[in-house]
């Protein structure tokens, strides 16, 4: 896991998941959009570091 914080106040933050499979992702994606203060999500694949 990885936090940044802008001089906004805005938090990013970086967390790598081991999934069975792309239901298992929607799910995950799901769950974290529902948060009232996510702002934003995005998938970057296993070969961004």
């Amino acid at each position: 896991m990885n936090v940044r914080t802008s001089k906004q106040g805005t938090a990013t933050i970086s967390i790598g998941f081991d999934i069975n499979g792309v239901e298992q992702l929607r799910y995950i994606i799901t769950k974290i959009r529902a948060v009232e203060s996510i702002l934003d999500i995005e998938r970057i694949g296993k070969d961004h570091e």
